[in-house]
């Protein structure tokens, strides 16, 4: 309707605003990806909101809820979810000074994203090494807080999935192929022992329910 029509004009005209002054390139791994799509989206959606309050003409059009059973779709739209509180938090802590300072020094990580509290401290997800040896590599990645949340919530329950994969302090993956299968090595670390438990417990349920086999663990 044309209440609606305010709000999408307010934040199309953000993303104008956006480019002119700042010219974020979206680009790097996913997790990476993710943050920088949540800045953009979430200043965009703060506005909108902004504007249509002030202006009493109400009106929305953004996403509140992730379909959870369309992972794809899910993971695309988390920067939706969480963008708007990002803003939100920032502009409360240091008005649009802060909110542009993000723009000239984003978040590196949904973590920061989806914690900002972890944005304003400086704390930064650790660099994971991964080896594959004898793998011919078709893609090197990091999938993030963001990525675990959505796999997680598949399966269970966005509440439970926020938490086990609030313990997430890092991760890559690599993909490639041997002479005879494709592989996926994907290592993680947790902030602590017993966020590495809550994963692996979760994960396991997840394989059992896809009817997958654990052939080996490793103890932490």
């Amino acid at each position: 309707g044309g209440n609606t029509t305010y709000r999408v004009i307010a934040h199309e005209l953000e993303h104008i605003l956006q480019y002119q002054y700042f010219g974020i390139r979206i680009e790097g791994t996913l997790d990476k990806v993710l943050a920088l799509k949540s800045l953009i989206e979430g200043d965009a959606d703060f506005v909108a909101d902004m504007y249509v309050s002030e202006k009493g003409v109400g009106g929305t059009s953004k996403i509140t809820q992730l379909p959870v059973n369309d992972p794809h779709i899910a993971i695309e739209l988390t920067p939706y979810i969480y963008g708007e509180k990002f803003i939100k938090y920032l502009y409360d802590l240091g008005g649009w000074e802060l909110v542009n300072k993000a723009f000239r020094n984003p978040p590196e990580s949904m973590e920061q994203v989806i914690h900002p509290e972890k944005y304003v401290s400086n704390e930064k997800p650790t660099n994971v090494t991964l080896s594959a040896e004898g793998l011919n590599v078709i893609h090197v990645d990091v999938l993030g807080e963001a990525y675990i949340y959505v796999l997680i919530a598949r399966y269970y329950n966005e509440s439970y999935a926020y938490e086990v994969a609030s313990g997430w302090g890092g991760d890559k993956l690599i993909y490639g192929t041997n002479t005879t299968h494709k592989i996926i090595y994907w290592k993680i670390m947790w902030d602590t022992a017993r966020d590495t438990e809550e994963f692996y417990n979760a994960y396991m349920g997840i394989i059992t329910k896809r009817a997958g086999v654990q052939i080996s663990k490793n103890t932490w």
